[in-house]
């Protein structure tokens, strides 16, 4: 297998035009195939691993498989009836499309359960996953180690942000953007037929235990152009399913530092896609897929206005404005008359914003930076002018929140729902995610660790009942008892019920069969090794 994989890369070389690399893999295949692997590795460790990632020729992806990779996101299926695995994965798609596009030695399989991925019997499984599904990804990697014994690899924002969680059932962690760190894995899977850890030793972006030891092989640089990150074939991706919405993502990161979010810390830059990436990936969605709406996941699409609004005036261009509507993200700090009339010509059908509190005193707490009670009400008003639809997202729980914090949100939450300015609530308790300030303050205090129960992190307030259980939830309020806490919300919710039935979460109903769920239900995917 390695003697047919180093010829592959001599003769991908020699058709690209890199005379070196061609030379090195040229030695490799042939003291590799003489029996001598100590001048193979000699040679394979003076190759730049860049050079290992050039463009692949066209004649290249003509080869037979020689390793195949089950990918799969950890996830939960006792929470369907609410949307919660309603959208396909782009992350985890964006991750096999790359590989198919660099290693086309690599047969990537994608499952939505574990049980089908097992039946696959793949050489190397990866499990992503989020904070509140680290727990199934753990289960999950035990069942393959019970019933395939083959190395498995686990990436996503948990592992990323909190990297000493990682349990034996792993063999090796991918941290931060997963693209290029997993192309050089899977490689050294193929070379070396099965992971040897002292050739990982070279691969950044890695982290795994050893002999008990923690090893972490140094921090892999961000993707500077995402445009190098190929198109998706959306059919294919696990939870795809024929529909007229779509969700894409044009940007990684957030400008912005709140101490609620991990965003910063898993994408220290931020980065978008080009104009045209962007207008190529709406456009055939819209002209192939059938697509009428479109929400755009990014923690903030409009951070570079004059990106956004050349955006707009291609949309218009090329008429995706006309049969598509779309919705995005906002921030109330950056709404104005001008981000408005860009919204209306995009053909904006809602937006969603993060309000989080109308206490000056909780939103400092939170670092909004440039947001404050009264910007937080004008963007509401503004958006209300301009007839665009506006549903809101708040916290509550904050450890220095007080009676006052509280109540005054609820009431200007209530006033907002009986002038008809807010069409929609998404709310829930403060929790400490990994990567966040807030993790930090909880750990201090012994609220949290690297053992902690994940499965309390599991957003449950799809319904009142749910919510209320007592266990079910953070609780980081220093300055009031959970149950008077409890009280208040449970009786501004049923006055907000009283002004409007369906305001979002707190009350809502499980989805029946015939009406499509809510987007908003289902946990954004941010980071690509799968998530």
């Amino acid at each position: 297998m390695r003697s047919e994989f180093i010829r592959w890369h001599v003769n991908c070389f020699a058709e690209a035009g890199l005379p070196e690399a061609y030379s090195a893999c040229e030695t490799v295949a042939a003291a590799t195939e003489t029996k001598r692997p100590q001048a193979a590795q000699k040679v394979m460790l003076w190759l730049d691993p860049e050079k290992l990632l050039s463009p692949v020729p066209p004649a290249a992806t003509g080869l037979s498989h020689r390793l195949r990779f089950g990918l799969i996101a950890a996830t939960r299926f006792d929470m369907d009836a609410y949307g919660y695995n309603r959208l396909e994965l782009l992350g985890i798609g964006t991750l096999a499309a790359y590989i198919q596009e660099r290693l086309p030695a690599v047969e990537v399989i994608m499952r939505e359960r574990i049980e089908d991925l097992i039946a696959d019997r793949p050489d190397v499984i990866g499990i992503g996953a989020i904070t509140e599904n680290y727990g199934i990804a753990i289960a999950w990697a035990m069942k393959v180690k019970r019933e395939l014994d083959i190395p498995v690899i686990v990436g996503g924002a948990h592992i990323s942000l909190l990297p000493l969680s990682l349990k034996s059932c792993f063999d090796v962690a991918v941290l931060g953007e997963g693209e290029l760190t997993t192309v050089d894995l899977l490689a050294s899977l193929i070379v070396n037929q099965g992971i040897d850890y002292e050739q990982l030793e070279r691969i950044p972006g890695l982290f795994y235990y050893r002999n008990g030891e923690p090893h972490f092989t140094g921090k892999r640089g961000l993707i500077q152009d995402l445009d190098v990150l190929p198109h998706l074939r959306r059919e294919q991706l696990p939870f795809w399913r024929p529909r007229q919405d779509a969700h894409v993502f044009t940007s990684r990161g957030c400008p912005y530092r709140c101490n609620f979010c991990s965003s910063t810390r898993l994408f220290p830059k931020y980065r978008t896609h080009s104009v045209d990436y962007v207008v190529q990936d709406i456009e055939r969605l819209v002209r192939v897929g059938g697509i009428n709406h479109i929400t755009i996941l990014d923690d903030l699409l409009v951070a570079d206005r004059r990106k956004f609004s050349a955006l707009v005036s291609r949309i218009e261009a090329k008429g995706l404005n006309q049969s598509c509507g779309y919705i995005i993200l906002l921030r109330a700090n950056i709404v104005d008359d001008e981000l408005c009339v860009l919204l209306k010509r995009l053909n904006t059908s809602g937006i969603v914003m993060g309000i989080e509190s109308f206490s000056d005193n909780l939103l400092r707490y939170y670092n909004k930076t440039g947001v404050t009670a009264a910007i937080n009400q004008a963007a509401i008003d503004k958006l209300r002018q301009h007839q665009i639809r506006a549903s809101c997202c708040f916290i509550f729980g904050a450890p220095i929140e007080t009676r006052t914090d509280l109540v005054t949100t609820l009431q200007a939450v209530h006033r907002n729902l009986q002038d008809g300015k807010i069409d929609n609530i998404y709310w829930g308790l403060l929790k400490p995610y990994p990567g966040t300030d807030m993790w930090d303050w909880a750990a201090t205090r012994g609220l949290v660790s690297y053992d902690t129960d994940w499965e309390r992190f599991m957003q449950t307030n799809f319904d009142r009942n749910r919510f209320f259980e007592d266990n079910s939830e953070f609780y980081l309020c220093e300055s009031l008892p959970k149950g008077e806490f409890l009280a208040i919300l449970d009786d501004w919710f049923r006055r907000f019920s009283a002004v409007k039935k369906d305001w979002g979460y707190g009350y809502q109903e499980p989805i029946p069969p015939s009406r499509p769920a809510r987007s908003s239900t289902r946990p954004l995917e941010t980071s690509p090794m799968p998530a």
